[in-house]
């Protein structure tokens, strides 16, 4: 899975000599990052397309909070850094286990004990719910696919319960589970 976007696609200042039809959430972020200072209406433009894709999303799934999207754009751009780090020359795609891994460590990075609570208010519930989530950002142009990815891939790759809570219940709790 990758991010992408028609507004980046038009706004993209190609360096001479390359030419792409597509860029990945890590060109993306680096390219924000890089130009932020010079063009901040490059990100504002950016997030509007964002935010109306997540408009059109929840106006025919309102299950998750937009917060619960926000976290996984965050999510992948923070899967693709680390999958390219370990190789620059690898592709920039990331399957589904990689995305799952990545959200698992991302979110007890960022939330600890609390991933399962503030995961339960946003509606996420399941790694099946995370494919419901990354589907709907594909479907609205805002991740990328390949023809390998499945929506079945993100079903039971691990229980919420076992990733967020269990390691943060005492140890004699854990050791009953």
């Amino acid at each position: 899975f990758s991010a992408q976007s028609e507004v980046m696609h038009k706004l993209f200042t190609i360096p001479q000599g390359v030419i792409r039809s597509s860029f990945t959430s890590v060109e993306i972020c680096s390219f924000r990052l890089h130009h932020a200072a010079e063009n901040p209406s490059l990100i504002a433009m950016q997030s509007m397309h964002f935010d109306q894709a997540l408009y059109n999303i929840r106006k025919r799934d309102p299950r998750f909070a937009p917060d619960a999207y926000a976290f996984l754009k965050q999510a992948l751009d923070f899967t693709v850094t680390e999958h390219t780090k370990k190789d620059p020359d690898i592709s920039q795609h990331v399957t589904a286990k990689e995305l799952l891994d990545g959200f698992r460590h991302l979110a007890i990075s960022e939330y600890g004990p609390m991933a399962s609570t503030l995961f339960a208010e946003w509606g996420i519930q399941s790694c099946t719910h995370v494919g419901d989530m990354v589907f709907n950002l594909i479907e609205e142009g805002m991740f990328g696919k390949q023809d390998s990815d499945n929506q079945n891939d993100f079903i039971d790759a691990y229980t919420f319960h076992d990733a967020f809570v269990l390691p943060y219940l005492p140890k004699s709790a854990a050791a009953k589970h």
